[in-house]
């Protein structure tokens, strides 16, 4: 595929699933009120158990991780 191609393709696509999060949260913010309350807690916890490893994930035993910045998210990768 040509770049020009691609990068049309890869700039609509990229605004219309930023504009559809913007849309969907403030949808969301404007029926729950109070939805950072439940928010916050899950997002803590998530961020906690993929910090410590604690998630659950297959890795064969004395398998040796790493972490791997991937999409400002922490990932881990079997190296």
């Amino acid at each position: 595929m040509p770049t020009p191609t691609v990068t049309v393709r890869q700039g609509v696509g990229s605004l219309l699933w930023s504009q559809s999060l913007v849309l969907a949260g403030y949808t969301l913010g404007s029926s729950l009120p109070d939805i950072e309350n439940y928010l916050l807690p899950l997002i803590t916890v998530v961020t906690a158990l993929s910090c410590c490893r604690c998630w659950p994930r297959d890795v064969a035993p004395g398998a040796i991780t790493v972490p791997l910045a991937v999409s400002g998210l922490v990932a881990w990768d079997r190296t």
